[in-house]
């Protein structure tokens, strides 16, 4: 599976930052504290639905903000949508065009 697209809203330390990726090549580099790590989680969370790095979701929410969302796509059909406000989450997942939602 290729990841395509990854947008993320107030997660961690992002605000709002939309990427693409091409295919074979992807590099991410920047200075300490710019967000690298903080992709690669919102990647981890939106496939596994958990974090490598806390188990508390409200902790993934940008300080002063009470809602974050990730939003994955791939080359193929499938997409990946998270939106999880204090306290709670919700969870989209498209597949071979059948859609689930579930919130916990």
């Amino acid at each position: 599976m290729f990841l395509s697209t990854l947008e993320l809203k107030n997660f961690r330390n992002h605000k709002e930052i939309k990427l693409t990726f091409e295919k074979n090549i992807i590099l991410i580099i920047g200075d300490n504290g710019l967000g690298k790590t903080n992709l690669l989680e919102a990647i981890y969370f939106v496939s596994s639905a958990k974090s490598h790095r806390t188990n508390s979701q409200d902790e993934m929410i940008r300080w002063g903000s009470d809602y974050a969302l990730i939003r994955a796509n791939t080359g193929s059909r499938a997409k990946g949508i998270i939106d999880f406000y204090k306290g709670k989450y919700r969870q989209q997942g498209k597949r071979d065009n059948r859609e689930r939602c579930l919130w916990k």
